[in-house]
């Protein structure tokens, strides 16, 4: 059995021809998967997951298109991506000459090693579009020099809407790390593509004519070598741009005071956005015009050089250096026209000596191609931005809400109770509505929607966070809660789908998101007192607490695209279609029996549930301890109640200690007081919570079956939710007891 198991697992994963598969068992007919899922053929289609194989391409002679030209606008975002960095700190000079007073020549070690990072990924970007029609390594080239002109209108606007260098920069770099978060989304949908795995498989198939497990050495000598007209015409265009762009080009001042730019925004304009706007307009001309033709580019690409000396002759007058040479062109008009011609001809002919430099080698060594031209582009490299994560109570308690004498008893005191209502009844109702919301094609596409509804979310709340409220903090509070509640409908939604995909996995893998999700927890209180430390200004804490949350949530997005991808998941989502369809045509157009699986599934619902209660109930938040279900898994499911019931002591136990509620005069005696003891009550509670509520959440999909794991997973994510919506119900019972 095991071996025919394993046989089917890796006929399924691999690329094999369809003559060659084989039934799963003996004796039993071949898997028969549902239609979406046949559609997509994930085990033998070399395209992509919509049902056309290289087969068929090739009988009809009619490769697949680029439709609405997504792999275009993917490969042009990318270029935008690889120059981003270089195009943000050059561009940034009045910031970076600020910081000069205060930097030290090893910070830059910092800007050395992204340089070298992105050299990589600019590198790998050209290589893969070289394998593809040439104008999608104009693209690339296209957005690169959009880069330019993004970062230039970026720059002026940030200077123009703050005054301050410090906040201008903040936002000027956030600007470029959105969009190259960006890039690493758009990276997951390319092997998606129908268009890009055809010609992915193409060259493959051209590369490989044997045994694809043997190493093929490349030829590099002799891929450079005949790609070496166009790679000099590439380094030479880039070499001569780079002489005089931005080093002297920004320095080159206005002779007349009387000129209608104003000196302010003389560099600005004259440079920075002259260069990238007609960079990227002379990368765009070569979609519709390649002219010179490969053996003469080189003509024009020399003649550039005579830029070099032009530029030396305008009113170039570097700071800290005495001008000798004098200045022979005196008008700006003359001036501006010779910044046009030479922005214009490097986006022009760098684009054309990138897509001609591939075509120049056979089509196998045309990655490598496309990596050596590369390699002649000035390069840079993206960082991050630091952890945040969501609602931190000082920038709401200590700073929105504490303008006044007034306000902070009205709002700051009630507000992480109002808070817990608006982000946990939306929570609660969403993710009982999703279990019952039939949405034709897989449940997962709710990721997909859910996510970047997310992302708008939390970059609003960051807006919010740089808008100066103190006048209108009762506006500023409902905005907030409002926010809320949106946030956490649409995280309901997110959070149940979750749970629902990892119950189709081994035990193991629910446990994974229950860990995670406390891990949040943890992550949450690190962040917060990192921040506070940190930052003086709790503006500027909260900015970057919240700007971690778009990060994490960003991640999730790209992870998310990784899992049809992996085996091990490929593999149990398919056994599970399998176990469902095997009585398709009786179960057309009935019901999930959502009662019955509920019923089966209510011992474990039940555990979660009163684990959350109980934790909620005395403290807002699940501390770790579900790391140890991944190793232990006692007491087994039939006995996990009484573990979970033994838990309400810890309501009488947290009310017996120094509990003082504000605005509240405590009558019950004080118990506990002990500081020791008390800490050893909440790192139990904290464990227990953390440890059985992740056993009630891998033991609650296993008593159903297989078909209807998924559906109870769901129902567990709801009680859950509701276990914490309860317990937080309880918590105001508790100022009026003591």
């Amino acid at each position: 059995m095991n071996l025919k198991v394993k046989d089917f697992v890796d006929r399924v994963i691999m690329n094999v021809n369809k003559e060659e598969k084989s039934p799963f068992l003996s004796g039993q007919k071949p898997v028969s998967l549902t239609p979406s899922w046949e559609a997509q053929k994930l085990p033998n289609d070399e395209l992509n997951f919509k049902g056309l194989t290289m087969a068929k391409a090739q009988m009809t002679l009619t490769p697949p298109k680029d439709k609405f030209k997504l792999v275009f606008l993917i490969f042009l975002l990318h270029g935008l991506g690889t120059l981003m960095p270089w195009n943000m700190f050059i561009t940034a000079k009045s910031i970076l000459n600020w910081r000069q007073q205060m930097i030290r020549p090893r910070q830059y070690r910092t800007m050395d090693t992204s340089f070298m990072a992105n050299g990589i990924y600019q590198n790998t970007i050209y290589g893969m579009a070289a394998t593809l029609p040439v104008e999608y390594t104009g693209a690339v080239v296209l957005g690169a020099n959009i880069s330019g002109l993004f970062t230039t209108i970026v720059s002026i606007c940030s200077s123009f809407v703050f005054s301050s260098y410090r906040t201008s920069a903040i936002y000027y770099f956030i600007t470029a790390m959105l969009v190259l978060l960006m890039c690493f989304d758009t990276y997951f949908a390319l092997p998606l593509n129908k268009f890009y795995r055809y010609h992915e498989m193409i060259r493959r198939k051209d590369n490989v004519r044997t045994d694809q497990r043997v190493p093929i050495k490349i030829p590099y000598g002799s891929v450079f070598f005949q790609a070496f007209p166009q790679l000099f015409n590439i380094f030479f265009v880039f070499f001569v741009t780079l002489a005089v762009f931005p080093a002297v080009h920004s320095d080159i001042r206005p002779n007349h005071t009387n000129f209608f730019i104003p000196d302010q925004l003389f560099t600005s304009i004259t440079c920075f956005l002259t260069f990238n706007l007609f960079a990227m307009l002379g990368s765009l001309a070569t979609s519709w015009v390649q002219w010179p033709k490969p053996k003469y580019l080189w003509i024009p690409v020399s003649m550039r050089g005579a830029f070099l000396p032009l530029f030396l002759f305008c009113n170039y007058l570097p700071k800290g250096a005495q001008r000798t040479l004098p200045i022979l062109i005196t008008n700006e008009w003359i001036y501006w026209i010779i910044a046009v011609v030479m922005s214009f001809s490097s986006g022009y002919l760098s684009s054309l000596g990138m897509m001609y430099a591939p075509k120049t080698v056979s089509p196998k060594y045309q990655t490598t191609a496309g990596m050596f031209a590369a390699a002649m582009l000035i390069t840079g490299i993206f960082s991050g931005i630091l952890f945040s994560f969501l609602f931190p109570y000082f920038y709401f308690v200590d700073f929105k809400l504490a303008t006044n004498d007034t306000f902070p008893t009205t709002y700051a005191g009630c507000f992480l109770q109002y808070m817990s209502f608006a982000s946990q009844i939306p929570n609660l109702i969403f993710n009982w509505i999703n279990i019952f919301l039939r949405i034709g094609g897989d449940i997962t596409k709710r990721i997909v929607c859910t996510i970047p509804m997310i992302l708008i979310i939390f970059i609003f709340t960051v807006i919010l966070a740089m808008v100066d409220s103190s006048s209108w903090p009762d506006i500023f509070f409902w905005i907030t809660i409002i926010t809320i509640v949106i946030l956490q409908s649409v995280n309901g939604v997110y959070h149940n789908t979750v749970y629902g995909m990892a119950a189709i996995l081994p035990l193991g893998y629910t446990g994974a998101v229950v860990l995670g999700s406390n891990l949040s927890g943890l992550f949450a209180a690190i962040a917060s007192i990192c921040s506070s430390y940190i930052f003086s200004s709790h503006r500027t804490a909260a900015i970057y607490y919240f700007l971690t949350a778009i990060l994490v949530f960003f991640i999730c997005f790209d992870t998310y695209f990784a899992l049809p991808l992996n085996k091990f998941y490929r593999y149990h989502e398919i056994v599970r279609r399998k176990e469902n369809l095997r009585k398709v045509e009786e179960e057309i157009g009935t019901r999930i029996p959502y009662l019955t699986i509920f019923i089966a599934a209510l011992p474990q619902l039940c555990n979660v549930f009163f684990t959350l209660f109980v934790t909620l109930s005395v403290f807002p938040a699940v501390h770790s301890g579900n790391l140890t279900t991944t190793i232990v898994q006692w007491p087994k499911p039939k006995y996990l109640r009484i573990f979970v019931l033994m838990r309400c002591i810890f309501v009488p136990l947290f009310l017996f200690c120094n509990y003082l509620p504000k605005g509240v005069e405590r009558k019950l005696p004080v118990l506990i007081t002990n500081e020791w003891i008390y800490w050893i009550i909440a790192v139990v509670m904290s464990y227990s919570s953390g440890y059985l509520q992740s056993l009630g959440m891998m033991y609650a999909p296993k008593t159903v079956a297989p078909k209807y794991q998924t559906t109870a997973g769901m129902f567990t994510a709801a009680m859950l939710i509701s276990g914490v919506f309860a317990g937080i119900l309880l918590s105001f019972l508790f100022p009026y007891i003591v």
